[in-house]
């Protein structure tokens, strides 16, 4: 899947999920792409560990805890993938690991 269709995938899943006042963070310095949350860090952090652990090569993910009073969503995760190989992988941490449950 090209870097265009997994933006195009977040922007879609980024649609439905704007409320409040604040806008989102900008992604870490040199991230090929990401998304923004309600989903707390620690259960997305726990999530991408489970799905892609720190031993695949090509993907890492950053994820960052956002001030609540300054910006909608209260986590940031950006993604820095190293080739294209991992886009998959990327596409199913972004399903399984930021989708808020209910």
């Amino acid at each position: 899947m090209s870097k265009f269709a997994v933006a195009a995938a977040v922007t879609f899943i980024l649609a439905g999920c704007s409320s409040g006042v604040g806008t989102p963070t900008r992604l870490a310095k040199g991230a090929n792409g990401g998304i923004w949350t309600s989903r707390p860090a620690s259960e997305v952090q726990a999530c991408i560990n489970q799905i892609a652990p720190s031993t695949s090569v090509g993907t890492h993910y950053e994820v960052t805890e956002n001030d609540t009073s300054k910006t909608v969503y209260p986590t940031t995760v950006s993604v820095f993938n190293a080739d294209s190989e991992s886009n998959s992988t990327t596409v199913k941490v972004v399903e399984s690991c930021t989708i808020p449950r209910n």
